[in-house]
Order: structure tokens, then C-alpha cells, then sequence
């Protein structure tokens, strides 16, 4: 799997879901509201159900990485600067729009990025938020704190650079995702010979089969 198809999969959980891929949040989703001004807990979820025109900034720190950023919203459309600072001080600066119709990531300095249908990275999302009883792809369960403002729209901050080249690979995810499924599926069938009891029910349950 090629190094572009690696960063395009990491973006489908914020593409397609609003989360942010190195935490999950375990705070409520958000009530609608436009007027939101200050600091705010939660996932770049709780943002976007907000429906507001909103400029956020972050940072999270967790044992390995130090990742800070800003986040755009209008809508259903997304913009995000994100720079990862690892433990060995190497610094990666990443940057994501999600449009109506793609979401589209690349990282700082590169000439080739990623995109991907919104409808494949939702879809994508959703299955992983169901295998993991709605712990999306969490490493803990701390919050995310955002420290937003109201923001007069850039709609040009929506389109993405013209000197970078991107990879659509919206076929090439779902067919990972077809292959995963029908690894899975075969994996429980496997559990499904064993005789009815226990030992069935505790191999379902293992590999989340129920």
C-alpha cells in the first residue's frame, strides 16, 4: 500500500466523520448553535452539528505526539492546518478540505495528495464506529479542547491548492473495506462450525461477530 493511500485513510475519519484521527472525544454532541465564541470540549463532530461559520484552534498532547492545529467550518464544509510533533521532535505538518463532494489531504511541502468521495469515507466511518461500539479508532478517553471564534467565511479555503496533484482513492478504500468485510465474515462462519454453546457464543463474541 502506497504512502499516499496510507495518509488518504487516515484523513477518511475526519473526512467523513469529524473526528480527529490521533483522539476520540467522549463528550456529548453539541446543541445547535451559531453563536458559539470561546472554548469548546469534544470532537470536530460536536463542531460541524453545530452549524456555524467557525475558526478553532487546538491542542492535544498525548505520551507519544504533540498535535496542535485550526479548523474552518461552514456548513458541512471543513478546512484544517495540523502539525504532529513527535516525541523525537520530527515535525509533520498535514492539511485537510473536505468540499461537497471530496475530501481532499496532502501533506505540507508535497506536491501529491489524496482524495476521496464523502459518501465512501462516511460509509467507511460508520462501520468502524459500529466495530467499535462508537470508540472511533480511540487511544483514550480524554477531550479535545477548542478554542473557537466566529469566522467570516473564505470560500476559496474550501478549494483545494492547484499545484498539487490528487489521487483519487475512493475505489481502492472500498475495496479494503469489501476485503476486510469478507475476512471478517469468514472468520465468524469459522466460529459458527463449532458446536452450539459457550465456546460458539465466546468466539462470536471475540471477534465482534454478534
Amino acid at each position: 500500500m502506497n504512502k499516499q493511500l496510507l495518509i488518504g485513510i487516515a484523513a477518511v475519519l475526519i473526512i467523513g466523520g469529524g473526528y480527529f484521527f490521533y483522539s476520540q472525544s467522549s463528550g456529548k454532541p453539541a446543541t445547535n448553535n451559531p453563536s458559539i465564541s470561546g472554548m469548546v470540549k469534544g470532537t470536530l463532530q460536536d463542531l460541524f452539528a453545530r452549524g456555524a461559520n467557525l475558526q478553532c484552534t487546538f491542542k492535544y498532547d498525548d505520551e507519544s505526539n504533540m498535535t496542535d492545529g485550526i479548523v474552518y467550518l461552514s456548513g458541512k464544509k471543513m478546512r484544517g492546518e495540523f502539525s504532529l510533533t513527535q516525541n523525537d521532535g520530527k515535525i509533520m505538518k498535514s492539511h485537510v478540505i473536505r468540499d461537497d463532494v471530496y475530501g481532499y489531504t496532502w501533506l505540507d511541502g508535497q506536491k501529491q495528495g489524496t482524495k476521496i468521495k464523502i459518501e465512501t469515507s462516511e460509509e467507511i466511518t460508520k462501520d468502524q464506529e459500529d466495530e467499535k461500539d462508537g470508540e472511533l479508532f480511540a487511544l483514550d478517553n480524554k477531550d479535545v479542547d477548542y478554542d473557537c471564534k466566529p469566522w467570516i467565511v473564505n470560500k476559496s479555503m474550501f478549494t483545494p491548492p492547484s499545484d498539487v496533484q490528487f489521487q483519487d482513492i475512493s475505489a481502492q478504500v472500498e475495496q479494503i473495506q469489501e476485503n476486510t468485510q469478507q475476512v471478517n465474515e469468514s472468520k465468524c462462519a469459522t466460529c459458527n462450525q463449532a458446536p452450539a454453546g459457550t465456546a460458539r457464543e465466546q468466539c462470536l463474541e471475540a471477534l465482534n461477530c454478534n
